[in-house]
């Protein structure tokens, strides 16, 4: 048969790769961090503030590294635990939107899409150069 998790046992489990993850965190790449984002936005699963404290730290550390589709993970990944209160630092919002506009070239229609969403989710204004940049992007990519 298949074995169950326990609800204390997933929440172990769960504080145990939150506390690991904080202790890789210097390690972590920018694809690391879209991904880490998109994972606990998938599952549900609020960081602890100390680990969402890191992910800010590393996120402006990694921030020139960032593809288009690791910064629409990582913002998906956010837009996703907003209803759990988590939010991200007004200081890391402005550069992701920054270096999404300088990276437009990059961005595909559908990271333009997940943008968009992550951006109306966590009810964050968009700068208006970036918003301009990505609809443009979206048009000219469009089938």
């Amino acid at each position: 048969g298949q074995a169950k998790v326990t609800r204390a046992a997933s929440q172990t489990l769960m504080e145990l790769l939150q506390a690991r993850a904080e202790e890789e965190m210097d390690s972590f790449t920018s694809q690391g961090l879209g991904n880490l984002a998109w994972a606990l936005g998938r599952l549900g699963i609020a960081p602890s503030n100390s680990l969402l404290e890191a992910i800010m730290v590393r996120s402006m550390a990694c921030m020139q590294d960032f593809s288009s589709q690791e910064l629409a993970n990582f913002l998906w990944g956010f837009a996703k635990l907003s209803p759990y209160g988590v939010t991200m630092s007004s200081e890391v919002m402005f550069s992701l939107q920054t270096h999404a506009t300088r990276t437009h070239a990059d961005w595909r229609p559908q990271e333009v899409s997940n943008l968009f969403w992550a951006l109306s989710k966590l009810q964050v204004g968009m700068k208006p150069n970036l918003e301009a940049v990505m609809v443009m992007v979206a048009e000219e990519k469009a089938p």
